[in-house]
């Protein structure tokens, strides 16, 4: 497929040609076209899964299932079953480890190197200020350089479904801008990232993979919630487990 970067012995692709032609776009139109642009697959959204499925050979689809189900946590540690290391693992956390989050609507340092990059190229005459994208939760490593690990959303719980699709479409392209960074300049051998995404109290980790055909597919991990009140505290362990097997493939 042309749009999204996987080889494609079809002619053409009529769904894009025809989404191109609509004089107005629905929202999920206009987010799939944004991240057909980025190469980014979102396995996230079930509307947007439909879509792939016209859109994607038998081939291709089976292809981008591969990647989804090798995208996943199973060699990290979780979840203690000894309460006091999981407090004392909690509590000490940063004693050792450079990983910080970094709050309050920090600007991204590579969607900005991104931005210049595309203003030098195509509007080289312009003298506006370029800036990064605001980013609610940076996870940042912070040892001898600081370099942007993730971004991460948290937005209010009533918020509506099209801004939802626009945030979940600009969080995906920043975090390609970031594993595209730490790809080409930190390593090679960094092909993912994990990043996490809230409206309210619910949310969900995701890992976005880089595959060899420079395609970017975002799979779901797992379903996150902070509890409200003691009765639904049994539902933070599933949360709880994978937080840790993030911060243990941060670590790593």
């Amino acid at each position: 497929m042309h749009g999204c970067g996987f080889d494609n012995d079809e002619n053409g692709c009529p769904h894009l040609d025809k989404t191109l032609t609509k004089p107005t776009l629905l929202a999920t139109e206009e987010a799939l076209l944004d991240l057909s642009i980025s190469r980014i697959i979102n396995m996230l959204n079930t509307s947007m899964q439909d879509t792939y499925r016209e859109f994607f050979s038998q081939h291709q689809w089976a292809r981008i299932h591969n990647i989804e189900s090798a995208s996943n946590l199973d060699c990290y540690d979780g979840l203690s079953l000894e309460s006091s290391a999981l407090f004392d693992s909690i509590v000490h956390a940063g004693d050792t480890i450079y990983v910080a989050l970094v709050d309050g609507e920090n600007s991204c340092e590579t969607t900005k190197n991104m931005a210049h990059l595309n203003k030098s190229i195509f509007i080289p005459m312009q003298t506006a200020s370029v800036y990064g994208k605001k980013i609610d939760l940076m996870l940042r490593y912070d040892g001898n350089m600081k370099i942007e690990l993730s971004s991460n959303e948290w937005k209010r719980s009533r918020v509506q479904e099209d801004l939802k699709l626009k945030q979940q479409s600009k969080k995906l392209r920043t975090n390609a801008a970031i594993l595209n960074h730490l790809n080409s300049h930190c390593s090679t051998d960094i092909s993912e990232l994990l990043a996490m995404d809230f409206i309210g109290n619910v949310g969900y980790l995701y890992m976005l993979k880089l595959t060899e055909d420079g395609v970017y597919v975002a799979s779901l991990l797992s379903k996150l919630i902070v509890p409200k009140d003691l009765s639904n505290l049994d539902m933070f362990k599933q949360t709880l487990d994978y937080l840790l097997k993030m911060k243990a493939s941060e670590d790593s």
